[in-house]
């Protein structure tokens, strides 16, 4: 009877669907090709055949996020202050179309809607809708173990500890690249080659556009070399003397003399409840302690921060 149970837990947890990744085109359902892998309530979106022997198929997904957010002292508090807080909402919505094992198309929409913002909303806080994604893939096989994919389009990128090149998964905005990438695979490696640009929300209706002024351009590689565990490098090189910047970009102070490079400390509580596959609940409290740098360019308020966030995805 043991034996019997022990085996029935082991088939379920390999019919076990897989996460949901952050960058939702590195998601692949082609193992729903087998019906018997058909299991949840979204698979008959997540794989439609569109070719006689299911080898070429469209996947389609989404997201739907609702935050409510508290904010005192905002900026330290030479910020406006909301009277009871912002409400925030994130529509996503993507298909991805696999013609073939070397060609591919991705292709996403945002909406994102904010009420609340004393002065109204952010660059980060509202789009209202935009095409967010929209990017073609050619793969190639070199032979082996090298594959090389090459990536031209609208597309979000996050590279090692997503510090610089990330989505902005924070604020309500997510944020895209115009750009050209060539990725390749070999082995326990993966090298990625880049030229982009950030693209701006406009804050309305398909408005966004190329930054015009900033540009990016790198290589990445990670991989696990031989002996090790694991292991990844990032090189990147920044220079930014003139103050401390919003994730939007805007320069929120400026040095002002100040040769202090300590901005300040915070205190976090978080409470996460994944109810299912799909639903999540998040709360979040901060405490944000003025630093040096704080101190000596204007006020200096300590912050606090509440927020709620409830997410749908398929």
């Amino acid at each position: 009877m043991f034996a019997v149970l022990a085996c029935t837990g082991l088939a379920r947890a390999a019919e076990k669907a897989p996460e949901y990744q952050k960058l939702r085109y590195g998601e692949d359902y082609g193992y729903l090709r087998s019906p018997d892998a058909r299991r949840d309530f979204f698979d008959p979106i997540k794989y439609i055949p569109i070719s006689s022997d299911g080898a070429a198929y469209l996947s389609l997904g989404g997201l739907l996020r609702e935050r409510y957010e508290y904010q005192s002292n905002p900026l330290w508090g030479d910020g406006s202050q909301d009277r009871s807080g912002v409400f925030l909402q994130r529509y996503m919505l993507h298909a991805d179309l696999h013609l073939s094992a070397h060609g591919r198309a991705f292709a996403q929409f945002q909406s994102a809607l904010a009420s609340g913002r004393r002065g109204g909303p952010s660059p980060v806080d509202e789009d209202e809708l935009d095409l967010h994604q929209a990017f073609a893939d050619i793969a190639l096989g070199i032979g082996g173990t090298l594959a090389l994919t090459l990536r031209a389009g609208r597309q979000e990128m996050a590279y090692g500890s997503a510090r610089l090149i990330d989505v902005r998964q924070g604020p309500n905005v997510r944020r895209s690249f115009d750009a050209a990438r060539v990725l390749l695979h070999a082995g326990g490696w993966q090298v990625d080659g880049f030229a982009a640009r950030p693209v701006l929300s406009g804050g309305g209706v398909f408005d966004s556009r190329r930054d015009p002024n900033q540009a990016l351009w790198g290589v990445y590689g990670s991989g696990k070399p031989s002996g090790l565990r694991g292991a990844a490098l990032d090189l990147y090189c920044l220079s930014l003397n003139d103050g401390l910047y919003s994730p939007a970009g805007a320069l929120i102070r400026g040095a002002g003399g100040s040769r202090a490079r300590y901005v300040g400390s915070a205190v976090s509580l978080a409470a996460d409840w994944q109810i299912t596959r799909h639903l999540n609940l998040t709360t979040i409290y901060a405490h944000a302690f003025p630093g040096q740098f704080i101190r000596d360019t204007g006020p200096a308020e300590s912050i606090d921060f509440i927020e709620t966030t409830f997410t749908l995805t398929f």
